[in-house]
């Protein structure tokens, strides 16, 4: 499955936070184990 991308900028730190979540229709508990999540972070010119 591909994603577009989107722009976000850093704190002062140059710092981002990532945060990765799961959408269930199921009415009841979940429990989700992630093996593994790809980020590619490019770099761009400040305007």
């Amino acid at each position: 499955m591909e994603y577009e991308g989107f722009e976000a900028q850093t704190d002062e730190n140059g710092e981002l936070w990532l945060i990765v979540g799961t959408d269930s229709g199921f009415e009841g508990a979940t429990s989700l184990y992630y093996t593994s999540i790809e980020a590619v972070l490019t770099p761009i010119e400040a305007e």
